[in-house]
């Protein structure tokens, strides 16, 4: 008798089969449960998230493009804060709208996981940008992934004029407030 209890050359009966087949879908359910990812979703309880239509709501469309190949622990779910406080979390391929009070001199913080080194350990990865929101206006954040080879990956921010941001909308979802209010992709 072989390894397992198996004559080598011979074929599972159905109930070692199934035994095995129901072992393997218990492992390929755990496998997945690990790889899950946080859905994207803007923190209701932010200081500075207001109403749609609280008097001088800034809209601010968050955009996550697709990235062109595989970015490893880049892919998973990125972190944005706003004045040290987690603001929203953002899928690759989907955009969000969060409904702010204006403000000048905003900090907005990246935060994602990337491989960095010769032996690609996960370190988390942080970037800072300045933002300025008027007051009644429209903002499109375009995050982006940076290939640093061996410093890793992060993202950085750009603003863009609501009718420029069409081209980068391609393939994107729109998720939350965004499904509602979908930013054009021709103004």
């Amino acid at each position: 008798m072989g390894v397992w209890g198996k004559v080598p050359g011979r074929r599972l009966g159905p109930k070692q089969a199934r035994a095995w087949g129901g072992l393997a879908a218990v492992l390929a359910l755990a496998v997945a449960g690990c790889a899950t990812v946080t859905p994207t979703r803007v923190q209701g309880d932010h200081p500075l998230v207001v109403a749609p239509d609280a008097p001088g709501a800034v809209r601010v469309y968050f955009l996550r493009p697709e990235p062109e190949r595989a970015m490893g622990y880049a892919d998973n779910t990125l972190r944005v804060a706003l004045e040290g406080r987690p603001l929203l979390t953002l899928n690759k391929g989907e955009y969000t709208l969060a409904y702010l009070h204006p403000r000048r001199n905003l900090r907005l913080t990246l935060r994602n996981l990337a491989a960095r080194g010769p032996d690609w350990e996960p370190v988390p990865m942080e970037r800072r940008f300045r933002l300025d929101l008027e007051p009644g206006r429209t903002y499109v954040v375009l995050l982006t992934p940076v290939n640093a080879e061996f410093r890793g990956v992060y993202f950085q921010a750009r603003v863009l004029a609501p009718e420029r941001a069409g081209p980068h909308l391609r393939g994107l979802r729109a998720v939350g407030a965004a499904r509602r209010e979908p930013l054009p992709a021709s103004l």
